[in-house]
């Protein structure tokens, strides 16, 4: 399966900047004067929820990237814009990323649900099912688990990535 150029670099600048920014957070030292130790902490403080955001926009990058999935692009690409809305000031490090997923979006195909139906075999569509099933509303909330586990794991690493940085900044104090 060909990946999409776009959404390749839009993930690699953004596995980057990622790495840049937790080795910018960890060189934070504390200071002997506590007007630069508030002023740290509270510089820190404003960068964790655009630090957030683009974490989890990189996930959904990956998930765009390796799934060839339309949504994930486009999720991608508005988390990427929330975290210029969050941190103006980083906008140069997340306007590439933002840009390239809107075009990789653009430029995914979607398939009509038309030519799926002629691209069936004539057995396909002359078959005529043997037993009839009617589908509870517990079988269609059971068709795609696969989301509610994936919703669940990038929750976690969030969690996890917010927990570590905590710990880095209480440790460098």
């Amino acid at each position: 399966m060909k990946k999409n150029r776009l959404l390749l670099i839009s993930f690699v600048l953004s596995v980057v900047y990622i790495v840049y920014e937790v080795f910018y957070l960890t060189g934070l030292s504390p200071s002997s004067n506590s007007a630069e130790e508030v002023g740290t902490a509270l510089g820190f403080m404003l960068i964790i929820p655009h630090f957030v955001v683009v974490i989890v926009a990189v996930l959904f990058n990956g998930l765009a990237l390796f799934m060839n999935k339309r949504a994930f692009a486009l999720t991608a690409g508005i988390l990427y814009s929330v975290s210029i809305v969050l941190m103006p000031i980083y906008f140069m490090f997340v306007l590439v990323q933002t840009v390239f997923c809107y075009i990789a979006f653009a430029k995914m195909k979607t398939v009509p649900i038309e030519k799926v139906e002629s691209q069936k075999t004539l057995d396909q569509r002359n078959s005529i099912p043997l037993v009839e099933v009617h589908k509870t509303e517990k079988d269609v909330n059971d068709e795609k688990p696969y989301i509610v586990i994936l919703s669940c794991i990038i929750l976690g690493l969030c969690i996890v990535v917010l927990l570590l940085l905590y710990c880095v900044y209480t440790l460098t104090k």
